[in-house]
């Protein structure tokens, strides 16, 4: 009986550690976190890679207009054209 209650006491105390050992790290990381974004170098970094990333964004959506664009020009009378061509050429 002595050997359960030992092992009970043994697992309730390393549960009961392992607990401790994660409230201190996650308070810890939220120690650091806070820390990080009152900071205001930290702010005006990230204002300025969401500022980037928005020029990017645009820059992308142009693109993909752009690319949209040639393909619906494409598909209007100059692939008929070019097809009726490669229909003569083929002949």
């Amino acid at each position: 009986m002595h050997a359960v209650q030992y092992r009970y006491l043994e697992l309730f105390a390393l549960s009961t550690f392992l607990k401790y050992i994660f409230a201190c790290f996650i308070d810890t990381y939220m120690q650091k976190t806070k820390k990080t974004y009152t900071d205001s170098r930290t702010r005006r970094n990230l204002s300025l890679v969401s500022s980037e990333l928005q020029d990017v964004q645009r820059i992308m959506v142009s693109n993909i207009d752009d690319v949209l664009k040639r393909g619906v020009a494409l598909s209007g009378n100059k692939l008929l054209f070019f097809m009726t061509r490669l229909n003569l050429i083929a002949k």
